[in-house]
């Protein structure tokens, strides 16, 4: 799965560069993809970003 488009935003938003944000967004999507069984879906999708997020906001 590509990163989103916004990332690079959310990664300004937080402070952080866009590489140290792709690979939170790689962590929370291969998160994903473990607890979800496959890479697609709406519930994918949806906690993939939810991890990301979270990790934005926990600053990891």
């Amino acid at each position: 799965m590509n990163a989103p488009k916004i990332l690079p935003w959310m990664a300004r938003r937080a402070g952080i560069d866009d590489a140290q944000a792709l690979r939170l967004w790689q962590r929370a999507a291969t998160e994903s993809e473990q607890s979800n069984g496959c890479r697609e879906g709406a519930n994918y999708h949806a906690e993939a970003m939810n991890r990301f997020i979270e990790a934005l906001s926990v600053g990891t």
